[in-house]
């Protein structure tokens, strides 16, 4: 499961009207979610990942460019691994809101989730400034 967390991060791709796709900047992490006593905390997820364990990935996404992206110009296109399942998205930075969809080919996106899901669709709703630095936070179980 590693192997696929880490293609995971590496594999994250961009889906942008405009500007150029090198003009917006990702950084992709993912933490490990243990509860205990009731609390949350984060540790790193490097080691082997056993089934039911709880994941928090943190995408960053910077519009390096000199042009504002207009409402839902900006869709990220995630490569999702077969093993785990995506439990939504826990925070976007405010003001900003992202619609979900989901893909079985990487062609068709579809709000509802198809039994296999290979690509996952995140769009910002609003319009997002030059130079303006976002963050998306979603969980997901290892199946």
């Amino acid at each position: 499961m590693k192997r696929v967390l880490v293609l995971f991060a590496l594999l994250t791709t961009l889906a942008v009207a405009a500007p150029a796709p090198q003009d917006i900047r990702t950084t992709l992490t993912v933490q490990q979610v243990v509860v205990q006593g009731g609390k949350e905390s984060y540790q790193p997820a490097d080691g082997p990942i056993k089934r039911g364990t709880l994941l928090e990935y943190r995408l960053i996404v910077r519009n390096a460019s000199s042009e504002a992206l207009g409402p839902g110009a900006l869709a990220l296109e995630l490569p999702w691994p077969r093993d785990l399942e995506l439990l939504g998205v826990t925070t976007v930075s405010s003001p900003y809101r992202v619609s979900l969809s989901y893909s079985a080919d990487g062609a068709r996106y579809s709000t509802t989730k198809p039994k296999v899901v290979k690509f996952v669709r995140l769009r910002v709703q609003q319009r997002v400034d030059a130079g303006t630095t976002l963050v998306v936070r979603f969980r997901a179980r290892a199946l």
